[in-house]
């Protein structure tokens, strides 16, 4: 109930305003929606009343700080540590169908530990107002940006919490496409075109251009033409 509300309001609502929510897993037993809104605290609360309508809400905080505060408070604690983890992600164009939502409790009720969780991020707005071809950024026409994450202690835990992750992407893949370059996935063969689309060739013309050799290269980099983009 609580998804199916805010995946219906936060990528329609106010351009001023824009919205995430994560699922932890059921022994969890928790729902967060964080938001960030450029206008008045009255017309946020006023925007808000849909999403407070869904489920039972425990707790609502509203708050007027500084741009750099807010930067601070959305970025993520402890920064670029190392962990075991696995990550992966999709966009989304439509509103996931009932069947689809299902899935993903489903998964949550499963999940290898109280880590996983699963995070959507509001689109459209500015977002949507640029044309797929005209940056690298593809997904231009999805409506939300979400991501499946998992963490780990042992060795021996890796394998369950990849294929979680992994069954997850593909159980969702009929309403989703793609994934987030930031959110990078070893396990995705096409990896090129899932991150870029159609913009793979002309992306692939830039770096032949300006780094023939391939000097500055990664594991899921953009290749030169002239090499495998399987390397």
């Amino acid at each position: 109930e609580v998804f199916n509300t805010w995946q219906r309001w936060a990528p329609f609502t106010d351009n001023r305003l824009t919205s995430s929510i994560q699922f932890w897993p059921k022994e969890v037993n928790r729902i967060e929606a964080l938001g960030q809104f450029t206008g008045t605290k009255d017309e946020l609360k006023e925007l808000l009343a849909p999403l407070m309508k869904a489920g039972k809400p425990t707790s609502g905080m509203v708050k007027t700080v500084p741009f750099i505060k807010a930067a601070a408070f959305f970025n993520s604690p402890g920064g670029n540590q190392p962990q075991k983890m696995k990550r992966s992600g999709s966009f989304i164009e439509k509103p996931l169908s009932s069947r689809a939502i299902s899935t993903l409790k489903r998964y949550l009720e499963h999940a290898p530990n109280e880590n996983a969780s699963v995070w959507q991020q509001s689109l459209g707005g500015a977002a949507g107002r640029i044309a797929p071809d005209q940056t690298a950024f593809y997904y231009r026409n999805a409506i939300i940006a979400q991501e499946y994450i998992t963490t780990w202690t042992s060795a021996e835990e890796e394998r369950q919490n990849v294929r979680w992750i992994e069954g997850l992407r593909t159980s969702l893949s009929r309403e989703t496409m793609g994934d987030y370059v930031n959110w990078p996935d070893r396990e995705i063969r096409n990896w090129l075109q899932t991150y870029y689309g159609e913009n793979v060739h002309r992306l692939r013309q830039v770096k032949t251009k300006y780094d023939p050799e391939n000097i500055f290269r990664f594991e899921q980099s953009i290749p030169p033409l002239r090499r495998s983009p399987f390397f």
